[in-house]
């Protein structure tokens, strides 16, 4: 969704290509929303890449947004609402 997944190496290696897909890396996001989305933030499991990925987009000024487990972010009509799972711990 975001203009470009660079960042996102640090926690999906580009290198592990599915077989039928293109050997070439496309970093080239959708650009449907002007940010990139950090999932995941403060996970227990993956606390630690995301923090790599906010530092990564931080230093580069890219603007992000981030989720915790149980978070959706929702868009429509150019209004974004966030909203939580009461039953999923965060």
């Amino acid at each position: 969704l975001a203009p470009t997944l660079y960042g996102l190496e640090l926690v999906d290696d580009p290198q592990q290509i599915p077989k039928g897909y293109p050997s070439q890396t496309e970093w080239k996001g959708l650009n449907i929303i002007d940010y990139t989305p950090v999932p995941h933030y403060k996970s227990d499991r993956f606390g630690a890449m995301v923090n790599d990925v906010i530092q990564y987009l931080k230093i580069r000024q890219m603007p992000y947004k981030t989720t915790k487990d149980g978070e959706v972010v929702i868009i429509s009509n150019d209004k974004e609402k966030m909203l939580r799972n009461k039953k999923h711990p965060v």
